[in-house]
């Protein structure tokens, strides 16, 4: 197997530029552009939730991905196939909002949601394959140099080109002609698609170690796996039996209804409360990313199992702090928000430390699996948990605001549930099995 000791310098080069690359078109093509973008076509409370959900729900189809890396023969074929045709779907997102379809009753919010499930449909089996990938080109002991690095990489990015992509919004927003503010969508959307595109080219210099399922070169496990009648019982005689596995997982899924469950409100309650612009809520998010970029640097640098879980839990109960700050803003007193954003800042930490621990958990030739039930079973809950705290804001909006149209109470509900699940989450950490000379504990 390589590993990244032995990459050259040019192929660990290509990871951080497709990093760079995928990062900047994503930021385009989805996000606050497109919430905004369901915003400006008049989405409601409910909508919004299954627009937010949309992409996590779809990003189950990750669960086929083995299925498909079979079918293509090789997993770069694999993801290089169901890369290039989401970004095609994505193409279309911006005629959602087209005077000219909208005027013949087509488009409109209901039509971009569809194309964003039937887009990150194909994306999420792209991710699975990807982070797969990746995850075999390196040792346990280089997870964390591997992964913090790239994620240093995607939060640099972050912080400059959304911004960029917001001022020309604004801008149109206040200049355009009525009708013509799709035209500044459809410009992003376009070339945030571009840059996904040529993403893709860099990682053709990646060698994959584990390039064909069917080669006889494989660790017994990952050849069993190959075979369609055994991939589906991982879950029965894999890594699933680990204790600490299934520790690790519940904590992810419990972390994951916890941030669902506010999608929808956070959105609603920053444009209709506290009456943030886009620009000042992508300022917030950039200070959030600066923050991300250092508790990603701290959490790169650990090397063993107790200090994944130490990490994993500070920075999933410093992040569960940004709620009181929510809770605490109103359009006078909007500079609670940058709290709240700092708070989340620890997450730069979670998403580095929750896969790295995780792994150390995972089998040869099961990290594809592992990873889709890591990070695409979590966006299943937090997708299903968002369009109930969606459906509750909408309830809650119309019940308890019925009186006080002016009453945050409906809002203040749901983030003090989302609060005691992200404590819930931090807590089930310490619940981990850990051997403190630094390995996993296997149970």
């Amino acid at each position: 197997m390589a590993t990244v000791a032995e990459l050259s310098h040019r192929q660990r080069r290509a990871i951080w530029w497709n990093a760079a690359l995928w990062m900047a078109g994503h930021s385009l093509t989805s996000g606050a552009f497109l919430t905004y973008f369901a915003s400006d076509l008049q989405a409601s409370a409910t909508l919004m939730a299954l627009l937010l959900a949309a992409p996590e729900l779809a990003g189950a189809s990750g669960l086929v991905s083995e299925r498909v890396w079979q079918w293509c023969g090789e997993r770069r074929r694999a993801w290089l196939v169901t890369t290039v045709v989401a970004r095609i779907v994505t193409l279309l997102v911006p005629f959602a909002g087209a005077p000219w379809l909208l005027s013949l009753g087509a488009g409109g919010p209901w039509f971009l949601l569809g194309l964003v499930i039937v887009s990150q449909f194909f994306q999420g089996i792209a991710t699975a394959l990807y982070f797969g990938w990746l995850s075999d080109l390196t040792p346990a002991s280089g997870w964390g140099r591997l992964f913090g690095r790239r994620n240093n990489v995607v939060l640099l990015v972050q912080m400059t080109v959304p911004l960029a992509g917001a001022l020309l919004r604004d801008h149109w927003r206040h200049t355009a002609a009525a009708g013509e503010l799709w035209l500044a969508y459809a410009m992003v959307f376009a070339s945030g698609t571009a840059l996904l595109l040529l993403s893709v080219l860099p990682m053709l210099n990646v060698p994959d170690p584990f390039a064909n399922r069917r080669e006889s070169s494989h660790p017994p496990e990952a050849a069993d796996l190959s075979r369609p009648d055994l991939a589906v019982s991982w879950r029965k005689r894999g890594s699933w039996r680990d204790r600490g596995m299934r520790r690790v997982l519940a904590h992810s899924w419990c972390l994951a209804l916890a941030n669902g469950l506010t999608q929808a409100a956070f959105f609603k309650y920053q444009i209709g409360v506290v009456r943030l612009s886009l620009t000042g809520y992508l300022l917030l998010f950039d200070l959030m990313l600066a923050l991300q970029l250092v508790g990603s640097s701290v959490a790169g640098r650990c090397r063993s199992a107790p200090d994944h879980r130490r990490v994993l839990f500070v920075g999933t109960l410093i992040g569960a702090c940004a709620l009181p700050f929510w809770m605490l803003a109103t359009r006078e007193q909007w500079w609670w928000l940058v709290g709240a954003f700092a708070c989340w800042g620890a997450f730069g930490a979670v998403n580095v430390a929750g896969p790295n621990l995780m792994l150390g958990f995972t089998r040869p030739g099961e990290t594809t699996t592992a990873l889709v039930l890591f990070r695409q079973i979590a966006g299943v809950l937090a997708g299903v948990s968002g369009i109930l705290g969606g459906w509750l804001l909408d309830r809650l909006l119309t019940t308890i605001n019925s009186g006080d149209a002016q009453s945050t109470s409906p809002f203040l509900i749901l983030f003090a549930a989302s609060l005691a699940g992200r404590i819930l989450a931090a807590i089930l950490v310490l619940r981990v099995p850990v051997d403190e000379t630094g390995e996993t504990g296997q149970v």
